[in-house]
């Protein structure tokens, strides 16, 4: 009976938790858990990774973000990129993609938001279609359209691209998502603690 009583009891907690809409996030040895929730009238994306790569004297640190995208019934396609990059295809092949750079040498921009041609955007994409072209043996065929809007946004080691907008997609498509992003921990390449600057030449 008391079992009976404390679940029935941890199901109200449950109903009446603000956060329930809020995706889990798990942690696996050496696997990233990601999650694509949601809460409201738009979707979550979380990535997570407790994952460190180790090379030489140096450690690779994966980042812990989250990002509000428009709605999920919204998206009719997700693109994996390497890595941790995913690229996200809502209706009217609008997208955002997001890119995980966590070594400082390969940054293509300045911290910020920029507008950006076609022809960036589609240097920015292309690491998708070299991937599916990787894995399925031949390219996707992602179309960046010369009359509409495209933007990069770039934070440290996160870049997110957002293409073929219209100027009414702007809110939704940028303004939204930027205005919600969380970065709760950073990526980078940095040297292991039991070596500092010594252990480097």
């Amino acid at each position: 009976m008391k079992r009976i009583i404390i679940v029935l009891f941890l199901f109200g907690l449950a109903g009446c938790c603000p956060y329930k809409n809020v995706p889990i996030i798990r942690y696996w040895e050496n696997e990233a858990f990601e999650s694509l929730g949601v809460a409201d009238d738009y979707s979550i994306y979380d990535f997570a990774s407790p994952f460190k790569g180790i090379m030489d004297h140096y450690e690779e640190v994966s980042a812990h973000y989250q990002i509000l995208l428009p709605p999920r019934e919204d998206i009719k396609n997700i693109l994996f990129g390497p890595e941790q990059d995913r690229c996200f295809f809502f209706t009217r092949n609008r997208g955002i993609a997001i890119i995980q750079d966590l070594q400082d040498w390969e940054k293509q921009c300045e911290n910020g938001l920029q507008q950006i041609s076609p022809e960036a955007a589609m240097r920015h994409l292309s690491r998708f279609e070299d991937e599916y072209k990787r894995i399925y043996g031949k390219r996707r065929g992602i179309k960046v359209k010369k009359d509409r809007l495209h933007y990069v946004y770039v934070d440290n080691e996160i870049r997110i691209v957002m293409f073929n907008l219209t100027r009414e997609d702007y809110y939704k498509y940028v303004e939204f998502p930027l205005a919600n992003l969380k970065i709760r921990r950073r990526g980078g390449v940095r040297i292991q603690e039991k070596y500092g600057n010594e252990g480097i030449n």
